[in-house]
């Protein structure tokens, strides 16, 4: 089993096994409890969704499904419940009945597709031993790309397949001279124009580095793209934006802690760009326009962070964080960004339990922990 490299000191990605779940073992009353929230999309303030994975020790861990109708979250039965070890990671959406998520079902890449009414499997080829689909981009019902990694032989690469309105192709990624290969976040602006964003790692006697990548999708093949280059670990976890802009958002260890990390697309290359946040770790972006975005993680301390934009400069936003912290693990916003969820997750001890806030332009409020 790999670990999920992209999050400096998050599990969201980690596949079962590591957890110690098993699709055998019957739950008991004082075993603990594991969700984790990785994905949201938000289509007004009545109208959202998020999705990601839970389980009990020793017991199976089951993809989630969570839909806001205005007043609660309410569960939505994905496909492979009760069945299975599976989870989702990534959710993404032209309109309510048209979504798509994806994950991994017992060590291979899983995809769902929402229609408006219920959740259902679609085929998902890959060619290894392992693999697992991390994000989708959805742009429109017959253009969508899905990301993450796979196990062709003895090393971890990174995985993309693209949806063509009839099913899904695998395409080859470019090269990366690394470890523990993976692709965490995919931006689709066009049939020749998409960016993927992650992280590879190398090692040097004993000493694994994680280093942050990007590639770009032209049409007929992806290709590397520069990106900055740090003297501590980095990794890319986040992008998104429009033609007219591009923000992607991870972490860069600086003086042996996260520092939170922004960077913009110029149309050839990632730069980085100053954020206000000494320390932690942002995991998702949701860019609205020139003028409006929002980006969310954790600080080091462990409490809920978001930060917004407003055209000039990144600020930090104040968030409620439950008295054992807070991470969040993905973002969405209404156009407007009069309506924004965040969902992640908590970890009173020994647990880890679902955390879903919302704002509102002014101020944010949990709605579920």
């Amino acid at each position: 089993m790999r670990k999920r490299a992209g999050v400096l000191f998050a599990v969201a990605g980690l596949l079962p096994g590591v957890l110690g779940l098993s699709s055998t073992a019957a739950q008991a009353s004082d075993q603990s409890v594991h969700t984790f929230l990785t994905g949201t999309v938000a289509f007004s303030p009545s109208d959202a969704w998020t999705v990601g994975w839970g389980g009990v020790d020793s017991s199976t861990a089951e993809a989630q499904s969570l839909h806001w109708n205005g007043k609660k979250w309410v569960r939505v039965n994905t496909v492979n419940e009760g069945t299975v070890i599976n989870g989702l990671e990534g959710i993404s959406a032209t309109g309510p009945a048209d979504m798509w998520a994806v994950g991994w079902i017992d060590s291979n890449c899983l995809i769902e597709h929402y229609n408006g009414h219920k959740w259902a499997g679609v085929a998902c080829p890959y060619h290894g031993v392992i693999s697992q689909l991390n994000a989708v981009d959805a742009r429109t019902t017959s253009d969508a790309w899905a990301v993450g990694d796979v196990w062709p032989s003895s090393n971890q690469i990174a995985f993309s397949e693209h949806w063509t309105g009839q099913h899904w192709t695998e395409v080859k990624t470019a090269p990366v001279n690394g470890l523990f290969v993976q692709f965490n976040s995919v931006l689709d602006l066009g049939p020749r124009n998409v960016l993927a964003v992650g992280d590879y790692e190398t090692k040097s006697g004993s000493t694994y580095t994680q280093h942050e990548m990007a590639e770009h999708w032209n049409g007929r093949a992806w290709q590397r793209v520069g990106v900055p280059a740090f003297s501590g670990g980095s990794v890319l976890q986040g992008v998104s934006g429009t033609p007219a802009g591009v923000t992607a958002v991870g972490g860069v260890t600086v003086g042996g802690h996260s520092v939170p990390l922004i960077e913009r697309w110029t149309g050839t290359k990632f730069v980085r760009v100053t954020q206000p946040v000494k320390s932690g770790f942002l995991s998702s972006v949701t860019v609205l326009s020139k003028t409006n975005a929002y980006a969310a993680g954790a600080t080091g301390s462990n409490q809920t962070l978001v930060e917004h934009y407003n055209g000039k400069q990144w600020a930090q936003v104040a968030t409620p964080s439950p008295s054992d912290g807070g991470y969040f693990a993905s973002i969405a916003a209404t156009p407007s960004g009069s309506f924004v969820d965040a969902a992640g997750w908590h970890s009173p001890d020994p647990n880890e339990l679902p955390l879903i806030e919302q704002g509102n332009g002014k101020t944010w409020h949990i709605t579920r922990s």
